[in-house]
């Protein structure tokens, strides 16, 4: 069983799965067939020497699961919202509350919106299809449709979990911060969300670690339940792709593909790269 804690991502009718230095995608094309392509994990912080270093490979998580637009969507509207709507109330404290429920409100909404879109759900489908699939391998188990299937699609290492740790430690630390001039909050969330994301990453992991602590368990629920919104069972044909994406991804890291794993039919991806005209 390969010791490195393998992730991984849904994507539209695909699954990407993260391995030790390489990623792999898998897609189910529309003529039916499994694609695959992987490359090495060389760019961007993955090139960091102190990549998987503590405090910094939650830096590296952050990169991978929030965009530009996502960061200041979760983090300085809500401040707005809070700033005008308490305006008249001295006590900061109330501020910092209002600011969290907007961005826990946003978040949630956000997700139960576009689940109704039909190629989200799916993309929900093949996220839970990508959680299973991760659950077998670190049991040990051959990856199979039906040893797959055994398992929940929620997971303490999903990158949905990843964000409500992530807005519960701002929660936090922006009250901290108290009630300052707007400019000043706006700075101190932009330059405090790095942090935060680096410690939450670590709190992720020991979270997982702990997860048969009761305390830890509850501490850690609200995670699993907006796993209920954004993970969906999948079909058989969608866990194929899963386990397609993991194999890939454990042979370029070179591991081994666990023993009596099944392996459906696939063909590599053809990449067509523009040519390049030269004068």
């Amino acid at each position: 069983m390969a010791r490195f804690s393998y992730g991984g991502q849904a994507l539209i009718e695909g699954v990407l799965m993260r391995g030790r230095n390489a990623i792999a995608v898998a897609f189910r094309h529309p003529d039916g067939r499994i694609v695959w392509a992987a490359e090495p994990l060389t760019s961007g912080p993955h090139g960091w020497k102190l990549a998987s270093a503590p405090l910094v490979r939650g830096l590296v998580v952050l990169y991978e699961t929030l965009v530009v637009g996502t960061r200041w969507l979760f983090f300085l509207l809500p401040l707005f919202i809070a700033s005008f709507t308490t305006a008249n109330i001295e006590q900061g404290v109330v501020q910092h509350l209002v600011e969290g429920l907007v961005r826990v409100a946003i978040f949630l909404g956000y997700l139960a919106l576009i689940s109704r879109a039909p190629d989200i759900a799916r993309v929900f489908q093949y996220h839970g299809a990508e959680h299973m699939t991760i659950h077998a391998l670190e049991a040990g188990n051959a990856l199979t449709t039906a040893n797959v299937r055994r398992y929940p699609t929620a997971h303490p290492r999903c990158g949905t979990e990843f964000l409500v740790v992530l807005i519960a430690l701002s929660i936090i630390a922006f009250s901290l911060v108290g009630r300052q001039s707007l400019p000043v909050m706006v700075v101190s969330r932009i330059l405090l969300i790095p942090v935060l994301a680096a410690l939450g990453y670590e709190v992720l992991r020991w979270g997982a670690r702990h997860r048969g602590n009761r305390v830890v368990r509850a501490m850690m629920w609200p995670g699993i339940l907006v796993q209920m919104i954004t993970t969906k069972q999948p079909t058989d044909d969608q866990i194929e792709v899963a386990i397609v994406s993991m194999q890939q991804a454990l042979q370029a890291d070179g591991e081994t593909v666990p023993d009596g794993s099944e392996m459906p039919e696939r063909s590599p991806l053809d990449l067509v790269v523009p040519a390049v005209a030269t004068a």
